[in-house]
């Protein structure tokens, strides 16, 4: 009874206590690169297959180029479809998500550390973060195509972590999908999942104000 008891009171006490996190983690596309374009908007379905396929995520990891990734796709699914979803996704007329934008350097000023995880091919780093103003908002980044690993796999949060020294209970990590978000979870990494219009009220809710 009495282990029981004790149990229960680490429990309750290890809720009560609020981590001092001193870093804050971003993921890119969908919580500061807006996914929403008119041919995704439109084709939900028909891109969630071809972005869920193995073929895209080996994209992601760096492993086969753009045209290898068009050649392997275009024997499941009609050619001019592939094309036509890349280079959306590539688009350099894709907006970027403003509160996200404006809250980082809010957040730097105030004395946290910011780190980009995100899961890229070769060809969105270049479009996207590669010699852009973007890139000069973090600390550090770690993209899926140079490491060979993806969110949720653990690995590509472990080697954020090791690469820039930083412990996984004083960081949060913000992304838009929830199998990221749990993948976080499983190294020790507080998370939760972006949403529009509410990135202040959930970082004030883990007590971070910028």
């Amino acid at each position: 009874m009495y282990l029981l008891r004790y149990t229960l009171f680490c429990i309750l006490f290890a809720t009560c206590v609020h981590a001092e996190y001193t870093t804050i983690i971003f993921d890119f596309g969908g919580v500061i690169l807006d996914r929403d374009s008119h041919y995704i908007l439109n084709n939900h379905a028909y891109n969630s297959a071809i972005r869920e396929s193995q073929a895209w995520r080996n994209w992601m990891k760096g492993i086969i180029t753009k045209d290898e990734l068009i050649n392997i796709l275009s024997k499941r699914f009609d050619k001019d479809e592939v094309m036509q979803l890349i280079n959306s996704s590539l688009s350099p007329h894709r907006p970027y998500i403003q509160e996200t934008i404006d809250i980082i350097p809010k957040l730097k000023q105030s004395g946290y550390h910011i780190y980009l995880l995100s899961n890229i091919s070769y060809d969105a780093r270049k479009q996207f973060i590669d010699n852009t103003e973007i890139a000069h908002l973090f600390d550090g980044i770690v993209c899926s195509c140079d490491v060979g690993h993806t969110k949720p796999e653990q690995e590509i949060y472990q080697r954020l972590l090791h690469d820039y020294g930083l412990a996984a209970e004083e960081c949060i990590f913000i992304d838009d999908l929830i199998r990221n978000v749990l993948g976080a979870h499983k190294v020790g990494i507080t998370a939760f999942a972006f949403q529009k219009g509410k990135i202040h009220q959930l970082l004030s809710e883990h007590g971070i104000h910028a």
